[in-house]
């Protein structure tokens, strides 16, 4: 806050203290005409006395009532509420002598201070004036402030009796419960009394004009928010104060609105200075903060809540009860608490401003402090918690003006030195973007050797033939390096030509990389290069080429396995790889945790399953059997090999802005039937389903070519040679029926047990081991090898598939 602006606060403030320093009160009959007298006293001092019996005021002209009947009258202490002392009564009556040592030349009156609740005040048995009607049920003016006039020639030289016949509306409040009484000069009392209220609004002026300023400044500079409710609380104090201000009853309105007035704006105001300081500093980051922020928001709910409730109740009881027994002994000390929390661990962490309004908050404590010392009596000074309670205002307005003043500084120096700022932030943020340019040119760079080293390890290999394969591939990270685009991910295809036995085979993979861009590429090189390996060896040794299909895949993952293994979890793959046989267009395909393999046939695509769950390749002593699935294909079929980028689709986002990412794996199919098996066509309805969110690849393998009609005769001359014991003959006629027919797996057990009896070991053990690749959980496959080893003398592999299979 500007200076000037401090000063004019402190002169204001010091103005209003000696005022109202001025004002005070002298306790003593005086005999001058310039002063009051105070007419308070304690109990015990014997001055008032108090009655529930009913008292005739005549007889207060000749003699004092209570000298008269000493039993009957009680002494009090004014001002008290002698409601304890007089339980069940409706109505009592008070009194007291006042001597004047002569006959007052002026008019005088006196100040009665805040009965409660309706009056009839007597002077020398005469009625002086009265406020209320007991008759009545709702309250009269129970915080009201009696002043009434002598009337000229009622005072006499010597003992005066008073007389206040005071009726109830609280069950628990009676007599002249607040304030102060006093005698004296008629112009002195009500300049007293008009000075004092007149002040009173002098203070509320200068609260209200803070709150507009401040309230102008939110408005026209959209100040933080805690500007708004500052404002709205100082407006919301003001007309509460102004509810507890005695000019009220000069405007007409009922006591019971203009107390529900008060106590409506009165709990308002709390809400308000409750998110004044939640706003103002940062939020707790500690549990115990935010459990008191928590707690203060449902104080303030209450209140709010209890607002509408004041003006649904009729009966004054039911306020006052709320506001004397619930409110203010529960609801505000919690805000109070949560606001002085508030304050104490920001000046903790060192917050300026919280320590300003700190100071402003201990003024206030202080100030009621020295007031409730004055009330028993210890010090003899005036209520000092108004000016107090202004300097708390003061602390808080100078806290917001504060922090205007600093954010003005710092547009100005900002302004002044915005060309130079600029001109550093462009550097900076030139030499920010040359940094990034070069390092994504060498991350571009990176990217593009990577793509250079692992684009021969795919493709389409194969030579054209009856089998067709055709490879699509969408990778998620795409790059331009030195005007080259390119793309780079963890998916990979590929297809070679091999010859097992003097059969051409299409050996196919489609793989899947743990990770993204090189992570996922460093996976798919390592894939890319052992298979490759794996097929580069087949067609150059004749050693690797001399096996069955079954146990070439068998080996090939084999392979795969031990290397992935070796890098410790952080390397491993997904994958779909198989064979085709150009002459039968029989399939054998192998599944580690990669989406099914779909085929597409006569306009119908469904999935092929494959026969047990392989777990993905790297992963070390996961229990999975490993299994080579057959099918065989027909003229026409088509199958579908691809990554989860075909299924991991964003078809949409929700309300909250979080993805939808597609979940169903059989609107694959859906596309396949939409792309009538064309890749192409394929791909288009997948993008046009969904936007693609990984690394995107496909591989088909389309047969085109009538396949070898396999003679089922074979099979049933070989069961019948077999019945009739010709070993030798069931051997051939099976193994002639298996060329054509190599995907019937039954026939593989058949062949194992035929040339086993037949004695040739060798062949009976092959058939064997490829039926148990087939069918791993077949304990009838594990016994008839377990036969044959053992009948090759081979006990100990005998004894290990007889274990094998004895659970089964």
């Amino acid at each position: 806050m500007h200076l000037f602006h401090v000063r004019s606060y402190v002169i204001l403030t010091a103005f209003f203290l000696g005022i109202f320093w001025s004002c005070g009160s002298y306790e003593g009959i005086n005999d001058s005409d310039f002063f009051q007298t105070s007419l308070d006293a304690k109990e015990t001092e014997k001055i008032w006395f108090a009655t529930s019996l009913q008292e005739n005021p005549e007889v207060s002209k000749t003699d004092i009532p209570w000298k008269q009947s000493e039993s009957k009258w009680k002494r009090i202490s004014v001002p008290s509420n002698i409601s304890p002392d007089f339980v069940g009564k409706k109505e009592v009556w008070i009194g007291r002598v006042i001597q004047f040592p002569k006959v007052p030349t002026l008019s005088y009156s006196l100040r009665l201070g805040a009965i409660s609740d309706s009056d009839l005040v007597y002077w020398n048995g005469v009625l002086i004036g009265n406020t209320g009607d007991p008759k009545k049920l709702s309250p009269q003016a129970y915080d009201k402030v009696r002043i009434y006039e002598i009337p000229s020639g009622k005072i006499v030289k010597g003992d005066n009796i008073l007389l206040v016949r005071i009726s109830r509306y609280f069950s628990g409040e009676l007599g002249i419960v607040k304030d102060h009484t006093s005698i004296g000069p008629s112009s002195i009392i009500r300049k007293e009394y008009y000075l004092r209220s007149m002040l009173d609004l002098l203070f509320l002026a200068a609260y209200a004009t803070v709150a507009v300023y401040f309230l102008f400044l939110y408005l026209r500079k959209s100040q933080g928010i805690s500007h708004l409710y500052f404002s709205v609380f100082v407006l919301l104090l003001v007309v509460y104060l102004f509810n507890r201000n005695q000019l009220k009853y000069e405007l007409g309105v009922p006591l019971s609105i203009l107390k529900r007035a008060e106590y409506s704006f009165m709990y308002a105001a709390f809400v308000f200075y409750y998110l004044f300081h939640l706003t103002y500093f940062p939020r707790s980051e500690s549990r115990f903060g935010k459990i008191l922020e928590k707690v203060g928001i449902g104080a303030s709910l209450l209140l709010v809540f209890w607002i509408p409730l004041l003006w649904f109740f009729s009966n004054g009881e039911i306020w006052t009860f709320a506001n004397k027994k619930i409110v203010q002994p529960f609801i505000f000390p919690v805000l109070v608490f949560v606001g002085v929390w508030i304050q104490i661990s920001n000046i903790v962490k060192g917050n300026r401003d919280a320590v300003y309004m700190g100071a402003g908050f201990v003024a206030v404590v202080f100030g009621t402090i020295l007031d409730m010392f004055a009330s028993q009596g210890i010090l003899n000074i005036p209520s000092v918690t108004n000016f107090t309670f202004f300097l708390y205002i003061v602390s808080l307005a100078f806290v917001l003006a504060n922090r205007m003043v600093r954010l003005q500084a710092e547009v100005l120096d900002l302004n002044r030195n915005l060309e130079g700022k600029v001109q550093l932030r462009t550097e900076e943020l030139s030499n920010t973007l040359d940094t990034v340019r070069d390092l994504k040119e060498q991350q571009d760079g990176d990217y593009y050797l990577t793509s250079i080293l692992l684009k021969p390890l795919g493709g389409n290999r194969h030579l054209e033939s009856s089998v067709k394969v055709e490879i699509m591939e969408k990778q998620k990270k795409s790059f331009l390096f030195r005007q080259r685009t390119g793309e780079l991910g963890g998916d990979i295809c590929a297809s070679y030509d091999i010859v097992l036995r003097n059969k051409k085979y299409i050996a196919v993979l489609n793989g899947d990389a743990m990770g993204k861009s090189m992570q996922g590429a460093g996976g798919a090189i390592v894939l890319g290069t052992v298979f490759k390996s794996v097929v580069s060896r087949t067609n150059v040794h004749s050693v690797s080429s001399d096996t069955t299909p079954e146990k070439w895949l068998q080996g090939c993952f084999l392979e795969l396995q031990s290397v992935f293994v070796s890098f410790d979890g952080t390397m491993a793959v997904s994958l779909s790889m198989g064979l085709i046989e150009e002459d039968t267009g029989v399939f054998y395909y192998v599944v580690a945790e990669h989406p099914k393999p779909v085929l597409y046939r006569d306009g119908v695509a469904e999935f092929i399953d494959p026969p047990t769950q392989i777990f993905k390749v790297g992963y070390e002593n996961v229990e999975s059997e490993f299994a080579v699935g057959v099918f065989r294909m027909r003229n026409g079929d088509s199958i579908f090999f691809g990554s989860d980028g075909r299924d991991d689709l964003l078809i949409g986002k929700n309300s909250d802005g979080s993805r939808i990412i597609n979940e169903d794996e059989n609107e694959f199919l859906k596309r396949v039937r939409e792309g009538e098996g064309s890749l192409k066509k394929i791909y288009d309805s997948v993008i046009s389903f969904g936007e693609l969110t990984d690394d995107f690849s496909l591989l088909s393998v389309s047969y085109d070519s009538e396949s070898i009609d396999s003679d089922s005769s074979l099979r049933r001359n070989a069961i019948q040679a077999y019945k009739r014991k010709d070993y030798s003959r069931a051997s051939d006629a099976v193994s002639e029926y298996l060329e054509n027919s190599p995907e019937d797996t039954d026939a593989l057990l058949l062949a194992c047990i035929f040339f086993r009896k037949d004695g040739s070991i060798s062949k009976a053990i092959e058939f064997g081991e490829r039926y148990r690749l087939r069918k791993p959980f077949d304990h009838s496959g594990k016994l008839a090898l377990a036969k044959a080893y053992k009948k090759g003398g081979n006990e100990e592999r005998a004894a290990f598939l007889m274990k094998d299979a004895a659970p089964l």
